[in-house]
């Protein structure tokens, strides 16, 4: 596997699970600014993911 295909799994299972709670959070009528917060999500388990392996 190369570092590219284990970074996305890596962080595919760090964001699901948030992205199942915004999706519940939306189900039941809290409304968000979601894309910004998946972005956000997004970029910081790639941060930290980059960060420890470096």
């Amino acid at each position: 596997m190369t570092t590219e295909v284990k970074l996305i799994c890596e962080v595919s299972a760090w964001v699901r699970p948030a992205v199942l709670a915004l999706a519940f959070m939306a189900r039941i009528g809290i409304h968000l600014d979601y894309g910004a917060i998946v972005e956000r999500i997004v970029s910081r388990g790639v941060k930290v993911i980059v960060e420890r392996k470096a």
